[in-house]
């Protein structure tokens, strides 16, 4: 598990493309990116930040799949942001696609770079009974599981930013401290998946609120995307309904009864790609995928409209 990186800044809207952009066009001579030119005091000058939002954007493009370190290069969902520099060719190069940010939640909440997202979205709420929770809640719920997984234990005051961060990530800023640009380039604040209600708690902490409608109305192209993305193009594979929802229904905060709803929706728009059968060893109905599409090329054809 991985917390702290970001130096409490959110990611804004616009840094991942600064990021990309940077390191694109500072390639070593074996076409190889290196993320560690954003450690250099040059890189401060390049992207015009202070030091901690460098820190930040490193953190972000990591957090997000964009960069893959191993490969040198960068991830596939660097594509959806960045077309090598052809500003006609981006996708979604300033991230004004609300399809495009369903796509980043997704990767940040499945990959344990920044783990608290996949605590939060894909554990915290198995163990609770309501959709509200408090910070103090939270944060010691978390330093449990951390405990339990036999992992070792940051401070709970790095906890703590860490919620607070992973907050800034989703919710509008209420504080005095806040600006319009705070509000209005935080990367997530449009998906609206979570919400700070007027209550308080004995200790007069904000008590804030899921919302489990935040997907209800989003196209069945974005669930058949990610359903590609969580299971893989992998030609005439069935997954149980009730490993879909884990995997993809929590993450958007759905419902049981909603997401099948929607699953069915995704195999009547789309059923030469998906469709349901019954396992006939168990009885289970299962959720078969017959597409032979990449989950990118998917969202390529059936959303951006460029295949």
């Amino acid at each position: 598990m991985k917390f702290s990186g970001h130096d409490t800044f959110a990611c804004r809207t616009t840094w991942l493309y600064k990021g990309i952009d940077l390191l694109n066009k500072k390639r070593t001579t074996d076409n190889q990116i290196d993320i560690t030119i954003l450690n250099s005091h040059q890189s401060t000058i390049d992207l015009g930040v202070g030091k901690n939002m460098v820190n930040a954007i490193k953190h972000w493009l990591l957090a997000f799949g964009i960069v893959e370190i191993e490969e040198n290069d960068f991830g596939v969902l660097a594509e959806l942001i960045y077309a090598d520099g052809d500003d006609d060719n981006n996708l979604d190069a300033f991230i004004e696609d609300k399809f495009t940010l369903w796509i980043l939640h997704h990767e940040i909440c499945t990959r344990q770079y920044a783990s608290i997202f996949h605590y939060f979205f894909k554990e915290y709420f198995k163990r609770k009974s309501t959709r509200t929770f408090s910070e103090t809640e939270f944060v010691g719920s978390l330093a449990s599981y951390i405990k339990g997984a036999g992992e070792s234990l940051p401070s709970l005051n790095s906890l703590s930013t860490d919620f607070r961060c992973l907050i800034d990530t989703y919710c509008i800023k209420k504080s005095k401290k806040a600006t319009l640009e705070d509000n209005y380039t935080t990367l997530l604040t449009e998906l609206d998946l979570i919400k700070r209600t007027a209550f308080r708690t004995s200790d007069n902490e904000v008590i804030y609120e899921l919302n489990t409608q935040a997907a209800e109305n989003e196209s069945t192209a974005l669930v058949a995307t990610l359903i590609l993305k969580t299971f893989g193009s992998l030609g005439s594979s069935s997954i149980t309904l009730d490993d879909v929802y884990l995997h993809l229904g929590t993450v958007l905060l759905l419902n049981r009864d909603a997401f099948s709803k929607i699953l069915e929706k995704v195999a009547s728009d789309y059923s030469s790609d998906f469709s349901f059968k019954q396992n006939e060893a168990t009885g289970i109905q299962e959720l078969q995928i017959n597409s032979k599409s990449s989950w990118m090329d998917f969202a390529k054809k059936h959303h951006y409209q460029v295949c």
